[in-house]
């Protein structure tokens, strides 16, 4: 069994045509479905945004690693359908390639605004110490299928709990006129905690709120996700 470095796992994907030996061989594969959802190459980890646009497409994006089902640098790859049972590739949407995400683009949720679609993500940063650093970001989705990244993160960690802060879930209230996000988290004290995030505008604005507070479940786990 091939011993996975810290080097390869973590390699750039420079140019799709890196990986097509390796996917011809997975291809010619006995056990590869025909059905299902299923990488190009690699692992397909969490599936994040799952929705339908308004000219009745629907839309799916992963977390992907080219390079085998391990752990590593982490993509968002997206593919589209009409009756979700066929499934197209479209192709990676989001590289890890600004110092916010330097070691990988972590999951998150999407929203349709505008009929546009709007990528929200933690963004994994590593220092040269290996030190983490997770940053909530946003991108916006381009016709061409490629993603328009903000210049900046939306917001960096909350003071008070660990580097386990991530997996941005977005919602917008009619009602209050209000975007909120969810995130996973972990306390100081190891203890699971979800963490609340609000604003008027989807990409500026956003003030912590707080911790969503569930009753009996004050020290269950050790980080929600």
């Amino acid at each position: 069994m091939k011993e996975w470095t810290r080097e390869a796992r973590y390699r750039v994907l420079k140019d799709p045509e890196e990986i097509r030996p390796l996917h011809a061989r997975i291809a010619a594969s006995d056990y590869r479905l025909r059905y299902h959802i299923q990488p190009v190459t690699g692992l397909l980890n969490d599936p994040n945004g799952f929705l339908r646009r308004n000219d009745g497409s629907w839309h799916l994006f992963y977390q992907w690693c080219p390079w085998g089902a391990v752990h590593g640098l982490k993509y968002w790859y997206h593919v589209v359908s009409d009756d979700l049972i066929i499934w197209r590739n479209r192709g990676v949407c989001l590289k890890p390639d600004t110092v916010w995400d330097n070691k990988g683009a972590y999951s998150g949720s999407a929203l349709v605004a505008d009929d546009g679609i709007y990528l929200f993500y933690t963004g994994n940063h590593r220092d040269e110490n290996w030190v983490r650093t997770p940053y909530t970001c946003l991108v916006e989705l381009m016709d061409d299928g490629g993603a328009r990244k903000y210049e900046k993160p939306l917001f960096g960690p909350v003071p008070g709990y660990t580097e386990h802060q991530r997996d941005p879930k977005v919602e917008y209230s009619e009602q209050t006129g209000k975007y909120t996000i969810l995130l996973g988290a972990q306390n100081a004290q190891k203890q699971g905690r979800v963490i609340l995030f609000e604003s008027e505008h989807l990409d500026r604005g956003w003030r912590f709120a707080g911790e969503v507070k569930v009753p009996g479940f004050e020290d269950f786990g050790d980080m929600w996700e």
